[in-house]
């Protein structure tokens, strides 16, 4: 798939994202080079956070005594951890979730 503009690979980035496919399944399935691929959407990914860090929505849920932080993830995923989590180790992990 021979497909150049910036546009087309915005496209392609969402697409596979609302898929729930992994990118190399969905890298394979279309005949898309893996790498190119990759490496666009790693910094498509960061140029579309900006300055905003990891975009994410913090709630805090309390149950059978101990308190849990759900995170809402930009493709509509979420990720529980307990409320004394370390931030750059959650900061971390929420990159690479983002970027499957």
């Amino acid at each position: 798939m021979a497909t150049n503009g910036e546009g087309n690979w915005e496209g392609m980035f969402l697409e596979q994202e609302k898929s729930g496919q992994t990118v190399s399944v969905f890298c394979n399935t279309r005949e898309i080079n893996y790498h190119s691929f990759k490496n666009r959407k790693t910094h498509w990914n960061k140029r579309r956070r900006g300055n905003e860090g990891v975009a994410a929505d913090f709630i805090e849920v309390i149950g059978e005594n101990k308190a849990i932080v759900k995170v809402g993830l930009r493709n509509g995923r979420s990720l529980e951890v307990p409320s004394n989590f370390q931030e750059a180790t959650v900061r971390r992990l929420i990159e690479i979730l983002e970027s499957c």
